[in-house]
């Protein structure tokens, strides 16, 4: 399956998993796959900092 298939510019993949795994961890969603990783459990990718 191609990405450009949903419409997206082959260009633009690696900023679209950025905001996919931005968007999960805002919603405090895990973002990874252990199937893919060999992770032991699925964990909510990075940290949000927010400005004081």
């Amino acid at each position: 399956m191609d990405i450009g298939e949903y419409g997206i510019d082959a260009e633009a993949r690696e900023a679209v998993c950025f905001a996919v795994m931005g968007m999960r961890t805002l919603k405090g969603l895990p973002g990874n796959l252990p199937s893919a990783t060999g992770a032991q459990h699925q964990v909510i990718l990075g940290n949000i900092t927010l400005p004081r």
